[in-house]
């Protein structure tokens, strides 16, 4: 009789815990959309002010790639080229600043455009140049990690799906293959947040390092300036939003992979 009674507020407490982690992934699911949202609407300003000002004529007369080579050679940087990015580097990276090649990358509409959006992106390109030649040892993570990682979270399934097959038909399902397979998605996803929660203080650093040239060399007036500054939030957002997105979904897998596990000992 006292065994029944065990075992049923076994049951009982099984089916509470069952319950919470349900309801835990159902909150965090829902959360995983709020911020979904909050990031579609940061790249949405990102587009229409990038866009816009890209259109508007800059106050100096220098197109992106004379305001980026005058910057570098002033601080004294001649060692950093300024190149147009291809358009696989340009779909993958964007405008970008290479470290290891001392490369500032700017898009085909950008480098040659006398734009406030090409300068704007140029002084910020510099200023992760900057945090190179200070050897900033965030800067130099984030530059050695991100192209290893850049593809973490859509291949966290395939790589779970081919230890899956592989399990299946080469070693008729033992189970250990697909785990170990799993570890090795979850790690590498691990390390892509790793590197965002990187990229975001090296980002936020060069804005600001980018508003401090343009106000010091009377890089654009005040007004300019302002447009530059709600580009450069709004990108900050979107990495932000990114940032808690990874959070939220390993959270989710962790909840998911504890209701297998409680269901299981039901």
């Amino acid at each position: 009789m006292n065994y029944l009674l065990m075992a049923s507020s076994g049951a009982g407490s099984n089916d509470i815990l069952n319950n919470g982690i349900f309801l835990a992934i159902i909150i965090v699911s829902v959360l995983i959309g709020i911020v979904a949202v909050l990031s579609i609407v940061a790249r949405l300003i990102i587009f229409f002010t990038y866009f816009r000002n890209n259109r508007r004529k800059n106050s100096i007369g220098l197109t992106g790639k004379e305001a980026a080579r005058k910057l570098l050679d002033e601080a004294q940087l001649q060692e950093v080229e300024v190149v147009k990015a291809n358009w696989l580097v340009a779909l993958i990276f964007g405008n970008s600043y290479r470290g290891r090649k001392k490369e500032i990358r700017l898009r085909r509409g950008i480098i040659n455009k006398k734009s406030i959006t090409s300068v704007g992106l140029a002084c910020q390109k510099v200023g992760l140049a900057l945090q190179d030649k200070e050897g900033d040892k965030k800067f130099r993570f984030k530059d050695r990690m991100e192209f290893i990682t850049m593809f973490a979270p859509a291949s966290f399934v395939p790589i779970v799906v081919v230890g899956l097959l592989v399990d299946i038909f080469a070693f008729k399902f033992t189970g250990w293959v697909t785990l170990i397979f799993l570890l090795i998605a979850t790690i590498y996803f691990l390390l892509s947040f790793i590197v965002l929660l990187y990229t975001i203080p090296v980002e936020k650093k060069a804005c600001k390092k980018a508003l401090e040239i343009m106000e010091q060399t009377n890089f654009l007036n005040e007004e300019e300036r302002g447009y530059i500054n709600g580009l450069y939030k709004a990108y900050i957002l979107a990495y932000i939003c990114d940032f808690i997105l990874a959070l939220l979904y390993i959270i989710k897998m962790i909840l998911k992979i504890l209701f297998k596990m409680t269901k299981k000992s039901d």
